[in-house]
């Protein structure tokens, strides 16, 4: 009702502005109302005005105080962080020094104590201590062994320095006590002293007490020596056995060391032991002593991957290829990359070593070329590379690829065979690139003249280990290219020196009855041989090539077609098959085998030729002489070569 009133009886100021045609705002915003008037008024210059341009520099006041307020803030912010960090720094450090302390493994060799004298000559303990580094480290750098260093409970890695003496506290002695409380470094500690004239050295590694070496001053070069060996022994006792086994004038001293490591609670360091054992037993020419080394280091850790890969090679050398073979296919199981437990340079190499070794004994060429390549490429382990070099050159000559295999041997400078010998006896091979390559060319009295070089220093070998490198490596090879060569008697002879658990030895016992014309023994013999080796393929193609030279066809057939069962990549079976097919005038099938077989190995030129025949007698006389111009580029044997010169002849007169 009060407002209804006001409204019939305005004040006098608003009946004023009513008369010049005004109205009431429409906001209690002032800035709005002082807008609204500017509007209506038109004029720059009014309290209006002034109300807006005092309202903008409030505003434009009030945003550099915000962002004043901001950056105050933020410095703030900041300032306390850093004063944080500042704050946490110390701890920070504790922290990082205590984990670095739990993790080292080196060896440190503190100053060791000399007297005066010899101070004040320029042998202090720091001088000392250096020395006695310096003979640690060459002997780790000549300890070349496969076992991985994460394997071993005191192992030093490359961490080997000298802790010079400080004086005061500091981060370092803080940190060395950490370390000797949480790490697993070694300290080596000593002192050299003069006792009647002679100079005492006593060094001790940790709390164990020292061994004292004693000799004149002159001796104090040998007497750090010994006393570094001493150490290593100590600390690093598997390392110690490699570094004496590869000193052959103290590689007993190695075999001691672990067959008392074997005694081990620690099953890494027993099993390695007898892997250690096994090696030594091979340097020895010892190969039947290592097989049951091999298998207590299986027993103890049954995936170890460096015994499944000495067991192939060991066996090898007993002539148990079929054994050999077995303990491959089980080792290509377990290969993993990399190799736990082994070295990273030593898992490169054994990886594609390991593939070439179990392709090979399966004639799977190719793949053996290619994992022997690979492994020669590699920075070597054990003189592995140079066996890998040597293998390779008998894949190509298994291959029929004779001049590759000779091109190889020259380039790495093979002279001949009798390096078999160091190979035989250091890493378990029965690897004869020059016999083999010899023997792919038909040469037979090159092939003899290379292992009668080899079979002459068999007079360093160990008087027990002569009898498996003879029978297993020398007397077979030997024996096969007598026969070869038509010295029957002389083949017999030794061949019959040979073991009969040897499959190669009693494959090279049916060869020789086969030449000799006892086709019965010959049978006898392979069917042997096929005993000893149910799985490998080259019983039973050696035997259907027999059968074929007796111009029984179907045996052949059946023979070769096992032969290529058991190795599928196998050019040779497929040959095999081709000629007894031929043999049986189905030349058209003939021809197909022959193709497959080229796939396999286009180089070979034996194969040209019977693929030549084929089609020939087949009508295709242009396609045959295609075939023999190949052939006549190729590696022959100079029986081959003669044969190929009386088919183009009789190829060119019916041009």
């Amino acid at each position: 009702m009060a407002m209804a009133e006001a409204d019939k009886t305005p004040p006098k100021s608003a009946r004023t502005r009513r008369s010049r045609g005004s109205t009431l705002p429409d906001s209690p915003n002032a800035i709005e109302i002082a807008m609204d008037a500017m509007a209506a008024e038109g004029q720059l210059s009014s309290p209006a005005h002034d109300l807006l341009i005092s309202q903008n520099r409030l505003i434009h006041a009030q945003l550099t105080e915000a962002k004043l307020r901001h950056w105050v803030e933020r410095l703030t912010l900041a300032s306390r962080l850093f004063l944080a960090i500042l704050a946490a720094a110390p701890v920070r450090l504790v922290i990082l020094l205590v984990v670095s302390a739990a993790r080292p493994r080196g060896l440190i060799v503190e100053p060791i104590r000399t007297p005066p004298d010899l101070a004040q000559r320029g042998l202090d303990g720091n001088v000392l201590s250096a020395r006695l580094l310096d003979k640690l480290a060459a002997m780790q750098a000549e300890t070349d062994s496969a076992r991985s260093p994460d394997s071993y409970q005191n192992d030093w890695g490359k961490d080997l320095k000298i802790e010079f003496a400080g004086s005061g506290i500091s981060l370092g002695q803080l940190d060395r006590w950490l370390r000797s409380k949480l790490g697993k470094e070694t300290r080596i500690s000593g002192e050299l002293w003069r006792d009647a004239g002679r100079m005492m050295l006593n060094v001790r590694g940790g709390a164990e007490a020292g061994n004292t070496v004693s000799g004149s001053e002159a001796d104090l070069d040998a007497m750090l020596q010994q006393a570094a060996e001493s150490i290593y022994e100590r600390t690093q006792p598997y390392r110690y056995g490699v570094y004496l086994l590869n000193n052959v004038d103290r590689d007993q001293q190695g075999a001691a060391i672990f067959t008392r490591l074997r005694a081990s609670p620690d099953k890494t360091d027993a099993a390695w032991a007898n892997v250690g054992l096994s090696n030594y037993y091979q340097q020895q020419g010892k190969p039947q002593d290592a097989i049951p080394a091999l298998r207590r280091a299986i027993a103890i850790q049954p995936d170890m991957v460096i015994a499944w890969m000495n067991m192939p090679l060991v066996l090898s050398q007993l002539g148990d290829d079929e054994g050999s073979y077995r303990a491959s296919v089980r080792l290509k199981k377990i290969m993993q990359d990399p190799v736990p437990g082994i070295s990273r340079r030593a898992s490169d190499m054994l990886r594609p070593y390991s593939d070439a070794w179990e392709a090979i004994q399966i004639a799977d060429y190719p793949r053996a070329i290619a994992s022997f390549g690979k492994t020669s490429e590699l920075q070597d382990y054990s003189g592995i590379r140079r066996y890998a070099q040597m293998a390779m050159a008998s894949a190509l000559a298994a291959e029929h690829k004779p001049s590759a295999a000779a091109e190889l041997l020259a380039n790495i400078g093979y002279a001949n065979d009798a390096e078999s010998l160091a190979v035989f006896r250091y890493l378990g091979a029965t690897t004869t690139p020059g016999w083999d390559t010899a023997a792919a060319r038909g040469d037979w009295a090159a092939a003899f003249a290379q292992l009668d070089a080899a079979s002459r220093p068999t007079a360093e070998l160990p008087r027990d280990s002569v009898t498996p490198f003879r029978q297993v490596l020398l007397e077979p090879r030997l024996a096969l290219a007598e026969a070869e060569m038509g010295r029957l008697a002389s083949a017999n002879e030794r061949i019959e020196r040979t073991s009969l658990r040897c499959y190669f030895c009693v494959r090279v016992r049916a060869r020789v009855a086969h030449l000799s014309g006892q086709f019965v023994a010959t049978d006898g013999w392979y069917r042997a041989a096929t005993r000893l080796s149910p799985s490998l393929p080259f019983a039973p193609l050696e035997w259907g090539v027999s059968q074929l030279a007796r111009g029984d066809s179907a045996a052949a057939t059946t023979l070769c077609a096992e032969a290529s069962s058991r190795s599928p990549t196998w050019a040779d079976p497929l040959k095999c098959l081709g000629d007894a097919l031929q043999m049986q005038r189905q030349f058209s099938a003939a021809i197909e085998k022959y193709e497959e077989a080229a796939e396999r190995t286009p180089r070979w030129g034996a194969l040209q030729i019977e693929w030549g025949k084929a089609l020939w007698r087949s009508g295709k006389r242009e396609d045959a002489r295609e075939k023999f111009r190949a052939a006549a580029t190729m590696d022959l044997s100079s029986a081959d070569r003669a044969h190929l010169r009386k088919l183009w002849t009789v190829a060119i007169g019916q041009a």
